[in-house]
Parts: structure tokens; C-alpha cells; sequence
């Protein structure tokens, strides 16, 4: 019988205070969700800005590099004395050279991943490396960046692609001479790149795609190298509007900013995996209190179950022993709460109700017991005798 109203006080109270706990544990999921997906908003852009930045300062060197050139008449016929592989320059040509070379190098010393830059003007057979100066074209990877560039259209200033270089793959950015029919091209070790971002933004479950202006896959930047995100569509990825897409199994956070100075379209990837971490961290708590809840919860039922049934034994006491004549002259359990108060006064309304019956009872067996005790005296025999004597 205690254990039948134990449970039953228990699920009583897991009514009481479950409903009300996970509500609000539902109210802190949906506030944390909402507030994330603005935090990741702010994260997303905040990478892409970062990112757009690294690249800026490289590029704008270029177009500075490119301005010089352009601008600079004696150091154009030097340059271009220099790819004829003409032998006899004077001393101020090989000044302007020397300023070119120093130009190109400061690129790479300032950036260690930029590998090379080269500038190259059309008809000739070679090129100027900030590396080695006169290159001709003879590795398949320069004459795989010279194909490149005489793909490109006349119209197309800037273009971006991937080459190997010693199986190394690299980002290839071409940038139109001004004045000249030429180009300026950049080199930059994606390796290296990709290391220089890890140091930057480190950002868990967040991955970085690169494409062209043209929507061709470049490379991309992932610490925990989650999924292949290469094959994407490009269309996918149209404006520039922050929205979640589902990519395989996984939702996926997509922001996407576009540089026009250099054609290239910058991806960011924030899987939904982040707004999970945070929930399981809050599921965690909410499982520790909904633990913590449960062993409360068997403890009250359990006292419950046992002060009611204390209750009643010491009601089932209290009336055997009056029902033997003894009565309590005071309270023999504690008041703790207004039931014990209630119960004391009944059970000592109903003992006092008792004393009265019991009490009255026992006079009229008195007074039963003086008239039994009269009529005997009218019987008795010397009774009769002086009755008699009296009539005579």
C-alpha cells in the first residue's frame, strides 16, 4: 500500500515540475538558436572581411607595381631593351631594372606566401621573375600560365585560376599592364596561405571556398576538413543574403562576398554542427538538473508517503488505546505542518467525545445500580415483618 502511493505522489510531482522545467529548457533552445544565428552571421562576415583584406594588401601592391611601371617611360624601354636580351644597356637601364626587381621582391618578402611575380609583354619569347630575372618560357608551368593569360579575353582585366607548380598547386592571379599590352602576374602558395588563415581566424566548423569570376572552384580553407565542399554548383552560392542550404546531411550557414578588383568570390561555410555543440553543452546542465530533480522529487514522495501513513498508525494507536481506557493527556506527535495541527484536534475531539459517552455511560450504570439496590431492599424479609407489625 506505501509503495502504490509513494509512486503515485512520485508521478505527481514529475507532473508538478517537469512540464514547467522543460518549457523552460525549450525557451533557452530557441533564444540560444536565434541569438547563434546571429552570432554566426557576425562571425561569417567577419572572416570574409578578414580574408578580403589579406587579399587586398597583396593586390593593391600589384596595381601599385603596375602604376610604376606604366608611368615610368625610360623604365618600360628598359624592360623591354631586358626581354630582347639585348646585351648592351647603359648604366641609368640597368638602375630602372635594378628598381623593378627590388619592386617585385618587396612583394615577397613582405608576403611569404606570394612565391613570385612576373611581368610579361606580349610577342616575346620570356618574361622578368622577381626570382631570376629573364625567364624564357620553358617549364610547362609557365607556359601553362602563358596559356592562361592568351585565353583571356581583351576585355578581361583581372583573372584568377589555379596552376601546379612542382606539384604544388598555387593561385595564379593575372592583372592587365595599364599602357602596355602586358600582364602582371602573382603567385601565391595556397599551402602557405591556407596556414597564414589557420593562424587568423581559426574558426571551428567553418570552411572558406574560393572561386574565380567565372564560378571555377579554386581551393579552400577548412580546419576540420569536414566534407568535400570542391564540387559544389557556383549558383548555389548567388547574392550575397546570409542563408542556411543543406549540403549532404549537414545544414550549412552560406555567405558569400565578391571582389571586384580582382574577380574572385569568397565562400563562407558555417555547419550547423556549432549550434549543436552549444545545445549539447546546455542539454548537459539541463540533464544534471533534470537528474538532481528526480532525486528531489523520489525523496518528497517518499516522505510524503511515509508521514501519511505515520498518520494513520498513530491514529489506529490512539483509538486501540482508548478504545482500553487510556487516554493521552497530551499530543504525542510533533505539529511540523497544518495536517498534524488538523489531525491532533480531531483525534482529540473524538477522545474527548469518548470520555463524555464513556462518563455518562457509567452514571447511568450507577443510577441503574441504586435503584437495583432500593427494589432488593423492599424485598427483604425484616422488611415485610415490620410492614406487617406497622398494619396490626
Amino acid at each position: 500500500m506505501k509503495k502504490k502511493y509513494f509512486l503515485r505522489n512520485f508521478f505527481d510531482y514529475c507532473k508538478l515540475m517537469m512540464i514547467p522545467l522543460l518549457l523552460l529548457f525549450v525557451a533557452c533552445i530557441l533564444v540560444l538558436v536565434f541569438q547563434m544565428q546571429k552570432d554566426l552571421k557576425g562571425r561569417a562576415q567577419n572572416t570574409l572581411t578578414n580574408v578580403n583584406t589579406s587579399l587586398d594588401f597583396v593586390v593593391s601592391n600589384v596595381i601599385f607595381q603596375n602604376d610604376q611601371l606604366t608611368n615610368n617611360s625610360s623604365m618600360l624601354l628598359s624592360l623591354k631593351k631586358l626581354l630582347q636580351r639585348e646585351t648592351t644597356i647603359d648604366y641609368s637601364e640597368a638602375i630602372h631594372l635594378r628598381n623593378i626587381k627590388t619592386l617585385m621582391r618587396s612583394i615577397t618578402q613582405a608576403y611569404p606566401y606570394v612565391n613570385s611575380v612576373y611581368l610579361y609583354l606580349d610577342g616575346y619569347d620570356n618574361f622578368f621573375s622577381s626570382e631570376s630575372a629573364v625567364t624564357r618560357f620553358e617549364k610547362e608551368e609557365d607556359l601553362a600560365w602563358q596559356q592562361v593569360y592568351l585565353q583571356m579575353d581583351a576585355e578581361e582585366k583581372n583573372h584568377v585560376t589555379v596552376i601546379r607548380t612542382d606539384g604544388k598547386p598555387q593561385m595564379t592571379i593575372f592583372q592587365r599592364m595599364l599602357l602596355l599590352d602586358g600582364i602582371v602576374v602573382m603567385n601565391i602558395d595556397i599551402e602557405k596561405y591556407q596556414n597564414l588563415l589557420t593562424q587568423t581566424l581559426y574558426s571551428n566548423r567553418e570552411a572558406v571556398l574560393f572561386y574565380n569570376g567565372e564560378g571555377e572552384y579554386l581551393f579552400r580553407w577548412d580546419t576540420q576538413q569536414e566534407s568535400a565542399l570542391e564540387d559544389l554548383p557556383p549558383d548555389m552560392f548567388a547574392g550575397n543574403e546570409s542563408r542556411w542550404i543543406r549540403i549532404g546531411k549537414k545544414l550549412y550557414m552560406v555567405n558569400m562576398s565578391s571582389d571586384n578588383s580582382y574577380r574572385l568570390q569568397i565562400v563562407s561555410l558555417i555547419s550547423q554542427d556549432v549550434i549543436w555543440d552549444n545545445i549539447r553543452g546546455i542539454a548537459s546542465f539541463f540533464f544534471l538538473v533534470l537528474g538532481i530533480s528526480m532525486v528531489v522529487m523520489m525523496y518528497l514522495a517518499y516522505r510524503t508517503a511515509k508521514e501519511s501513513f505515520d498518520r494513520i498508525d498513530h491514529m489506529v494507536n490512539v483509538f486501540r488505546d482508548a478504545e482500553l481506557g487510556t487516554y493521552p493527556t497530551e499530543p504525542e506527535r510533533e505539529e511540523k505542518n497544518e495536517y498534524d495541527v488538523v489531525l491532533n484536534n480531531i483525534i482529540y475531539l473524538f477522545l474527548h467525545n469518548m470520555q463524555l459517552n464513556n462518563s455518562l455511560k457509567q452514571k447511568q450504570q450507577e443510577q441503574e445500580i441504586e435503584e437495583l439496590t432500593a427494589l432488593q431492599l423492599q424485598i427483604n424479609p425484616h422488611f415485610l415483618f415490620n410492614v406487617l407489625q406497622n398494619v396490626e
